[in-house]
């Protein structure tokens, strides 16, 4: 450092005050070396050394921005090197900032190790980390991809008793959201809530973007809307992350809608977007939709990338399309964009797929002329042959795979793509071989080769799903919501302890898993199990869609408690949700099973209210409810109804209007019925005709009953046991015993079920008729092993006496 001017000074010979004092003798002379002197320059000793001082700063604050500048890009040896020329001049009190900048450039470089080692030379140098140090630990950890490594780093923070900032928990949704800890990001969302912060623009597009990374586009839907209801503007990000979860869930519509909305907004898409919107569509096999979204893209002047291409191209690769692939790879190198390794394995799996293995091959060598194939590459072309549907042998895959060991040891991802091969073709012990053959290679199978296995399960027996779903979180791998889904929609009646484990193991079950275990409950008749799952689809801030409350419904119904279904239809309209045709009906279907129209009047109303549209199910239900009550009138009158609502009844509903008038014995208005149903080209079934030759029976219009049972062969109906009883019972009331019973032997000879309620006709028509009677029905019952129980037997002994009943019985054997 230079000393000031005055007392005590010292000057050496070349010292800038030497200097000055030789050109003070020399007045305005010039320098002997050439140069002005400071006195012709108007300058003072004073102002010279401020200049210095001022060139010094600049250089200073240029370092430090040169140091922070390398921390940017995250190069790390270069920050590193700035730093340690500061260090010559770096007062102490900004080491910290320094060191911490340093922990930027690991941080921007995703290097966790070098962020750790300088975290301890910081420490060596006694400094005193802050929330910036521990912040750039976290970050490091998170952009590394090592969740726990980054929550370790912010415990730490918390427990020196930093402050917490929005910044430091939108760190850990990050790390988790690359680990793929969907539950976790969630989890982090609702810790910053917990503390009282607001969540940040950033923060809700990075727990969107984890939903994308896994398909779950409810779930990012939902919290782009909880987004907005928080005041916050969602970005193109938001809108492109909820297109991507769309494009992986298959949900082509909502992608497409969500593209309306963020250009309703003014936002502009960009490659991404529209690349996004491309792969929905090319996961689903929509190769020309794909290229349409491609075509607009150029149109609006957004510059496809070679990902953009890839795409459209994946699609008609998977279709087997090989010439409109190959000329979208010609588009692609017009515009200059150099195919890559991608490229080449798209044209590769094309051609695999299509069965060409020769210009499979052709491009793999096309690949080895542009550079050495790599692993990768052979990897590439094995998944292809494997997954190629053309095949139905795994044998070309297998003698890849002899090719690729000659020059590689397989890894996991090769061992992967015979598990799917295997897989694909549903041989589910051909993928256990392979991948016990990648284990005892001491290779580590990932998620990926379970989840294949998984796959191949599905298409076997329950039990062994079950076991490799066991073995899967056994062995720590990291079983996803889909197995545990899949697993609660097939095992049903276990449906209930597959949630909970999926809780267990903390993955968020959705509506759904809580949809399949409310129907569960309801098809075993655990009224009180569906309820209590429906109230915990509510606790864990699950909401019920339309599907989920028709479960609901549809469990009253069985219960014929339509009281109750009816409440659950007004809880949908006080959430705010609109009812659907489907859960009207349910509930008019309540009404009908506990035989209350009244009730399911007034649900027809509120529907019209709704300006819901009643159906011909609808209808349906209400003549039941209708039929059930005996009404006969207000059950004709539903047809009268639908005609107004030009709604043609089906058979259903003109069985349930039948049948009110088999209860309520007209069967004049039943027989105009079935004749109403041939004009209006409604065919009738065995239900409507028995009903109709029942309702003849309770009046005792044999007659007619016969013209109706003999009508049925004609119109290749067969009648059941049901149309025998009815036209016995016509046959007994109106006394013709010999037409009774001989519709009762063609009915054994159709080896029909005779039931006690079957010859029950035949007691009432005995008794009126007398002893003689009576006792001539009894006896070739007996003779034809026909089954009589002990009211018809104690019928029998009051018209023709004991010792006759009990002499036919012993003579017959049938004493008991």
């Amino acid at each position: 450092m230079l000393l000031p001017w005055g007392a005590g000074a010292t000057v050496s010979p070349s010292s800038p005050s030497r200097a000055f004092s030789q050109r003070r003798t020399r007045g305005t002379a010039a320098d002997p070396r050439g140069r002005r002197s400071w006195t012709a320059l108007g300058a003072t000793p004073v102002a010279a050394l401020a200049s210095v001082k001022r060139r010094s700063r600049v250089s200073q604050r240029q370092r430090w921005d040169q140091l922070n500048h390398a921390a940017e890009l995250g190069d790390v040896a270069r920050t590193k090197e700035i730093f340690w020329e500061m260090q010559s001049w770096l007062p102490e009190s900004e080491q910290r900032l320094a060191y911490n900048t340093v922990l930027k450039a690991c941080a921007n470089a995703a290097d966790l190790v070098a962020a750790e080692e300088w975290y301890e030379v910081l420490l060596a140098k006694g400094l005193v980390p802050n929330k910036e140090t521990y912040g750039k630990l976290s970050e490091a950890a998170a952009k590394a991809g090592h969740a726990e490594k980054a929550q370790k780093w912010f415990w730490e923070r918390e427990k020196r008793q930093l402050e917490i900032t929005p910044i430091a928990i939108n760190i850990l949704i990050d790390a988790a959201a690359k680990s793929g800890e969907g539950v976790k990001v969630e989890d982090h969302l609702q810790d910053m809530r917990r503390r009282r912060m607001a969540p940040t623009v950033r923060s809700y597009n990075t727990v969107i973007h984890a939903c994308a990374k896994v398909g779950a586009s409810a779930a990012a839907e939902r919290y782009l809307l909880e987004m907005q209801e928080e005041s916050l503007k969602p970005t193109l990000f938001s809108f492109t992350s909820v297109i991507d979860s769309c494009a992986k869930s298959g949900d082509i519509e909502r992608a497409e809608h969500w593209l309306l909305e963020l250009q309703r907004r003014h936002l502009v898409p960009n490659a991404v977007t529209y690349t996004a919107l491309i792969d929905a569509y090319a996961r689903t096999g929509n190769a020309r939709r794909s290229e349409e979204i491609l075509r607009q893209m150029i149109r609006e002047d957004v510059s496809p990338t070679e990902v953009s291409y890839s795409c459209v191209m994946n699609a008609y690769a998977g279709n087997g399309d090989e010439i409109c692939c190959m000329r979208i790879f010609q588009e692609m190198c017009q515009q200059q964009l150099d195919p890559t390794m991608t490229t080449y394995s798209i044209m590769m799996k094309c051609a695999a797929m299509s069965g060409d293995f020769a210009a499979a091959k052709s491009w793999f060598e096309r690949l080895e002329a542009t550079g050495e194939p790599d692993l990768p590459s052979y990897n590439t072309i094995l998944c292809a042959i494997a997954n190629a549907v053309s095949s139905q042998s795994m044998e070309p895959a297998v003698e890849w795979m002899r090719r690729l060991e000659a020059r590689f040891a397989p890894n996991v991802t090769s061992f992967n793509a015979l598990v799917s091969g295997y897989a694909q073709r549903q041989d589910t012990e051909g993928a256990l071989r392979a991948f016990e053959d990648m284990v005892r290679r001491g290779l580590q199978p990932n998620s990926v080769s379970y989840k294949v296995v998984w796959h191949a399960h599905q298409h076997g027996p329950l039990a062994k799903a079950q076991q490799w779903l066991q073995r899967m979180r056994h062995d720590g791998c990291a079983v996803g919501v889909g197995p545990y889904t899949w697993m609660i929609q097939q095992s049903k009646g276990d449906a209930v302890k597959w949630l909970h484990q999926m809780q267990s193991d903390r993955y968020a079950p959705d509506v759904l898993c809580y949809s399949t275990c409310i129907k569960a409950c309801g098809a075993a008749g655990n009224v009180s199990g569906a309820e209590r799952m429906f109230q915990e689809m509510q606790i864990s801030r699950v909401l019920p869609d339309e599907i989920c409350f028709n479960e609901i419904i549809r469990i009253h119904a069985k219960q014929q408690a339509p009281e109750k279904a009816k409440e659950i239809l007004t809880q949908m309209r006080e959430r705010s949700l609109s009812p659907t045709v489907v859960n009207f009906n349910s509930t008019m279907d309540a009404c009908a099973k506990a035989g209350n129209p009244q009730l399911a009047e007034s649900v027809l109303d509120e529907m019209l209210q709704c300006q819901v549209s009643p159906d011909v199910f609808s209808y349906s239900a209400l003549s039941s409810a209708w039929a059930k009550k005996g009404d006969a009138v207000k059950a004709s009158e539903v047809l009268s109804a639908m005609a107004q609502r030009r709604l043609v009844p089906n058979q259903h509903v003109y069985g349930a209007a039948i049948h009110a008038c088999n209860r309520s014995r007209d069967a004049a208005r039943a027989t105009k019925l079935l004749q109403r149903m041939s004009e209006e080209s409604v065919t009738p079934n065995v239900v409507c005709f028995s009903s109709a030759i029942c309702a003849c029976a309770k009046v005792g219009d044999a007659a007619e009953a016969e013209n109706l049972f003999t009508a049925m062969p004609v119109r290749q109906l067969q009648p059941n046991a049901f149309s025998y009883a009815a036209v016995i019972q016509a046959h007994c009331v109106s006394g013709d015993v010999r037409a009774a019973w001989q519709r009762l032997r063609e009915m054994r000879q159709a080896q029909l079920p005779i039931t006690a309620a079957t010859l029950r006709p035949f007691l009432k028509l005995g008794t009126s008729q007398g002893p003689k009677v009576m006792q001539a029905i009894f006896e070739s019952m007996l003779q034809g092993d026909l089954p009589i129980d002990e009211a018809f037997r104690e019928g029998v002994m009051s018209v023709v006496g004991v010792e006759v009943t009990y002499g036919l019985l012993r003579r017959y054997n049938r004493i008991k």
